[in-house]
């Protein structure tokens, strides 16, 4: 009679959180992970919460968190260089089998992690990203906050037809699982780090794939202007990545230039299930074409005050 096989060795998580200006939005953050129901053969090996040292108040809901819980380090910053600088303190540190980044500003639902690393473990190849689903979270329902809805559904229907690929290589960054074993390297300076990382491990020949079960709330500016801010922000750095892989990142809108009638069909769908749905579609690709021409305008004049980001107002959670 042969021995059974011994039991294999459980996949290690390392956690990742860049906070700045976030109060007790971490606190949140942080514990949406930790309580994490994990799938068999995962477990945390570290959560790292990158902060400022100038950011006292987000520093010390991080130290308190570190207090109550082993597995939280908190890696601090001695001058604030953009999210980009952030995530790399996580990565290079090494360990793990696998990196989950979560937005400061963001939590995610329980199970996300576990639908996360089960995406991940039936991917063929390595390197590799998944990433969750968005979930924008609202404390009213106006033709603004149906508009931002209406802006994630389409992220949603649009990965869910065309995962990433080779024609449309995009992550998003709002809750974030990278294979520790190869992982790219991501350097100072890059705004959109989610299409970054995603080029990255395409050129990699790894696997990119996408979780629609792994829900993560995601804070949503307060006011119309700060959301024109954030998208303007975002599209720049939808323009770098473009510049510095020679392809756009893969999304709703470059899809629905190539693809107008489905793109039609699912604006109509999203905006009658909705009331104001029509309004705030109305609102929502105003609001688009102004972020667009302004990043564009950045773009070409050669600011980059986009890299080191300013906080914008959020709506309470």
């Amino acid at each position: 009679m042969t021995d059974p096989p011994p039991p294999a060795a459980p996949e290690r998580l390392i956690g990742g959180v860049v906070a700045f200006e976030e109060g007790g939005r971490l606190q949140s953050a942080i514990d949406s992970l930790l309580a994490q129901r994990l799938p068999d053969r995962a477990e945390w090996e570290e959560l790292r919460i990158v902060v400022g040292r100038d950011d006292e108040p987000t520093a010390t809901v991080a130290r308190e968190c570190a207090a109550r819980d082993r597995r939280v380090v908190v890696v601090y910053e001695a001058q604030r260089r953009g999210k980009s600088a952030a995530i790399a303190e996580i990565l290079d540190r090494g360990g793990g089998d696998y990196f989950v980044l979560l937005n400061g500003d963001a939590e995610a639902a329980p199970g996300a992690v576990a639908d996360l690393v089960t995406m991940a473990r039936s991917l063929p190849r390595r390197p590799c990203g998944v990433m969750g689903r968005p979930m924008p979270s609202m404390d009213r329902i106006d033709v603004y906050t149906t508009a931002l809805e209406i802006l994630w559904a389409y992220h949603h229907r649009f990965h869910e037809l065309v995962p990433s690929n080779d024609r449309a290589p995009h992550l998003s960054d709002e809750l974030l699982l990278l294979s520790a074993a190869e992982h790219p390297h991501l350097p100072s300076g890059i705004v959109n780090d989610g299409a970054y990382l995603a080029f990255s491990i395409h050129e990699a020949s790894g696997s990119l794939g996408y979780a629609p079960t792994a829900h993560v709330r995601v804070a949503i500016p307060r006011t119309w202007i700060d959301h024109l801010r954030q998208r303007r922000r975002i599209l720049w750095g939808h323009l770098q990545a473009r510049d510095t892989f020679g392809q756009s990142p893969g999304t709703f809108a470059l899809y629905a230039a190539h693809h107008p009638a489905w793109a039609l069909r699912v604006m109509r769908e999203e905006a009658s299930q909705r009331r104001r749905g029509f309004r705030a579609t109305l609102l929502l690709v105003a609001g688009e074409l102004l972020a667009m021409v302004a990043a564009t305008c950045d773009r070409g004049l050669g600011r980059n005050s986009h890299e080191v980001w300013t906080r914008v107002a959020l709506s309470p959670q």
